[in-house]
């Protein structure tokens, strides 16, 4: 199997669940949040994921060799040497998971981790905010690029994404406790989701108007335009959720510099949202500011490699913002289909 024929795959399998949510209304939330239909898709994407062959994904050669380091070493070696890599939450679960299963195994538990939690925020969003469709925001979310490449490449940001999503919505609804909970697993399966979590706090303790967020991306996406990066503070090198020094000294190929169709991706959505905004509650509207800060961060990112790692971090509460409108305004639920039939078409593309 090749990446495209994984690709293809992949979302025939999201195309087919759209499919019979068009012709069986499989998309109607019932009193189990439709979970039993978004577990046969969690599981068939589990599947493909652990059956994909190791030719599939630039970062598979990395993971399989940290998987039988760490599923070799004891808990005490792992906490020690976290002064040298961070993200043991991670690295504990590569630990547990290796003695019991193998390294295709561990690909499996990725994963239905990375489904199961994108299936629990789309739950929790939903039954939030009152509109839409558990099943139909739980495929948006699944149709993003990012998200098909988290299974099979940046797999620690795929972990750390779906704990970050519920520190998200905790946070946004004031559940407190719940949110340091999810906030210890997202920054501890990825340290860079420290310093979204610190961006997150933002919009939760600073109420500005919306207007302020927007001029404050406007600013920094024409900052990174003229080539002003976080670089040029001296004081962001030495945060360590950063790890700007380890990218910048990383030896792989990546273009860097102002990164036009990021900006491109990133504003058409903003655009959209800031559009469709009154049909956002207060928890989404958070959201939003969440992502036009998170967005700027990103911008002045491009002279780092990698950069779009920390993009990610942005793309992951799009669905959101993209879907809730389109249930909300349109109430005929083919139109919402529609939306993401394009929307993983779109993805598909670009990714």
């Amino acid at each position: 199997m090749t990446q495209s024929e994984y690709k293809l795959i992949y979302y025939l399998i999201l195309g087919g669940a759209l499919l019979i949510c068009l012709l069986f209304r499989q998309d109607k939330n019932d009193k189990y949040g439709n979970f039993p239909f978004c577990l046969l898709i969690i599981l068939l994407v589990a599947y493909l994921v652990g059956n994909r062959g190791d030719t599939i994904g630039s970062d598979t050669a990395n993971y399989r060799n940290w998987f039988y380091e760490y599923s070799n070493m004891s808990i005490g070696e792992i906490l020690t040497g976290l002064a040298y890599g961070g993200d043991p939450i991670f690295k504990i679960g590569l630990f547990w998971v290796g003695q019991v299963m193998d390294y295709n195994g561990m690909l499996w538990v990725v994963s239905l981790t990375i489904s199961f939690t994108y299936y629990c925020v789309a739950r929790n969003i939903i039954r939030a905010t009152g509109q839409g469709s558990i099943v139909l925001l739980f495929l948006t979310m699944m149709a993003m690029s990012v998200t098909w490449n988290s299974q099979i490449n940046i797999m620690r940001f795929g972990v750390a994404s779906g704990f970050f999503l519920l520190f998200l919505l905790a946070l946004y609804e004031n559940k407190i406790t719940k949110s340091i909970i999810f906030g210890i697993l997202a920054a501890g399966s990825h340290f860079s989701a420290g310093i979204f979590i610190v961006i997150a706090l933002i919009p939760k303790f600073l109420n500005l108007k919306l207007n302020y967020y927007c001029v404050i991306y406007i600013v920094c996406l024409f900052a990174s335009i003229l080539g002003v990066s976080v670089l040029d503070f001296g004081w962001f090198r030495n945060i360590e959720f950063a790890k700007v020094d380890f990218y910048i000294s990383s030896n792989a190929e990546y273009q860097v510099g102002f990164r036009p169709l990021f900006a491109l991706y990133n504003t058409g959505f903003l655009i959209i949202a800031v559009y469709l905004k009154k049909y956002f509650n207060v928890m989404l509207m958070k959201i939003l500011k969440y992502y036009i800060l998170a967005s700027s961060l990103f911008f002045l990112w491009f002279s780092i490699p990698f950069s779009d790692r920390m993009g990610a971090f942005s793309w992951i509460v799009i669905p959101a913002l993209y879907y809730i409108p389109f249930a909300s305004k349109f109430r005929h639920h083919y139109v919402s289909i529609i939306a993401i039939v394009v929307f993983g078409i779109f993805n598909s593309i670009i990714g």
